[in-house]
């Protein structure tokens, strides 16, 4: 007889519902794979509800295993995880509707469900494991908005910067749509989502790599929709690099940078004048330092042309900012030309 990861990887879920009925309802709970995943976990991937439908209406029979789709694998992730990320809606309805707990479990990596669901671009989980949680109507739930570091509990990356990470643009317009002050939030190192975004240039036209033909086949206006490979290839660049320039220009109008260095300005005017000493960090109390490469200082250093014009725009004073070399953007640029 066919194994039941076995049955799983060949897609034959209805034999695998009949695997476990209510004789082996109690080797649900046993590990599958080498990763720790139970019957649960695999049956998400399915694509639809069942059989984990019938893998609940069998375990909740019987009081030692009606829990069992709490298990976890090696990495912490529940069924519910694991649907989160492979996108299986209706199996993440099912198991919401079934326990909300869920919703606030966190595997070995801090992540809640639907914070895993938007660093895999699961846009329409995301909005369903938000409707099923107990946040405003205008803001995500603290519980969400950052993965927790497994050593120390504190605040990791955030779920805009996971979704940015993977490049899942249109989530993270979605995430920002959901709560806009997800923008200001920083990581660990202390770097923004547009800081992070001002990284990534292959994420932007101005880096992208063209040949003649290349570039014929990427501004032509007559080619949406293709069978060639390389073509779908084009324009999957050509969408990823029109989502990343909505970004910027969503993300560049919640910066708050150059409110921070005026308050910062006036603060060192204020010690000066009351010829107080500064602080170790020389800043003044209640002034938080800027000890990360500004964000139009990033993408000029990777030529990100989209980014730095955006920001002068909206903020065209900064093209005077200094770093703690005082050292200009022209200095960056002629630095990495």
């Amino acid at each position: 007889m066919a194994s039941t990861y076995q049955l799983a990887l060949d897609g034959e879920w209805d034999k695998l519902k009949n695997l476990y009925d209510d004789e082996n309802v109690f080797a649900l709970l046993f590990p599958q794979t080498a990763a720790g995943d139970t019957a649960f976990h695999l049956a998400v991937f399915s694509k639809s509800k069942e059989p984990l439908q019938s893998f609940i209406n069998n375990a909740k029979g019987n009081p030692v295993t009606a829990y069992d789709y709490w298990a976890k694998n090696i990495y912490g992730n529940t069924a519910l995880h694991e649907a989160a990320a492979d996108g299986n809606i209706e199996a993440v309805k099912l198991l919401v509707e079934h326990d909300k707990e869920l919703l606030e479990d966190r595997n070995k990596e801090g992540e809640t469900p639907l914070f895993k669901a938007a660093s895999y671009g699961q846009k329409e989980v995301v909005l369903a494991l938000r409707s099923g949680s107990r946040e405003s109507c205008t803001n995500l739930e603290d519980i969400h908005r950052y993965r927790l570091k497994p050593d120390t509990n504190e605040p990791g990356a955030s779920i805009l910067h996971a979704a940015i990470q993977g490049e899942h643009f249109e989530m993270a317009l979605e995430l920002l749509k959901l709560d806009e002050s997800l923008a200001t939030l920083e990581d660990e190192d202390g770097m923004t989502s547009l800081q992070l975004l001002a990284t990534m240039p292959s994420a932007f036209r101005s880096r992208y790599r063209m040949s003649i033909w290349k570039r014929l086949f990427y501004f032509c206006p007559l080619i949406q929709r293709t069978g060639l490979p390389i073509l779908r290839r084009i324009l999957k660049d050509k969408r990823k690099h029109k989502l990343a320039f909505e970004l910027t220009e969503t993300l560049v109008e919640q910066d708050i940078l150059w409110q921070r260095i005026i308050e910062k300005r006036l603060s060192e005017d204020f010690l000066e004048l009351g010829n107080v000493q500064p602080t170790e960090a020389g800043e003044g109390e209640g002034s938080k330092p800027i000890s990360k490469p500004v964000a139009l200082f990033l993408a000029t250093e990777r030529g990100v042309v989209e980014i730095v014009n955006e920001i002068l725009k909206r903020s065209p004073q900064l093209v005077e900012h200094v770093d703690d070399k005082y050292q200009n953007m022209l200095h960056i640029a002629i630095m990495h030309r």
